[in-house]
């Protein structure tokens, strides 16, 4: 499990730049680069009264993360074993717009 840092401010799981999930599955299974990974649990804020799905941000706790990028170091089955972790895509509008900035090849 990680601490899990995110920028990414228009999803409805981000709450002062945490996420409010327990659990989120980060995708790019070739990935090369940061640049070819994503948030598979991202989901585009309408505007800016949208409430979170899950309310509160995590703070200090640590969020699971599935992982099928199979290239990153960070990657052992399936799960991510870093202790921190962070995905950013300020101005996403669909979860290609994000990407994972922990990656490490």
């Amino acid at each position: 499990m990680s601490k899990l840092k995110c920028s990414v401010c228009n999803c409805i799981n981000n709450e002062q730049n945490m996420c409010c999930r327990p659990i989120i599955k980060i995708d790019g299974d070739c990935a090369e680069k940061s640049c070819d990974t994503f948030c598979h649990s991202f989901n585009h804020r309408i505007n800016s009264i949208q409430n979170s799905i899950s309310g509160t941000p995590r703070g200090e706790e640590k969020t699971e993360i599935k992982c099928t990028v199979h290239h990153c170091s960070y990657n052992a089955d399936d799960r991510c074993t870093a202790e921190n972790v962070e995905v950013s895509g300020n101005g996403a509008c669909r979860s290609a717009d994000t990407e994972c900035k922990t990656f490490c090849k």
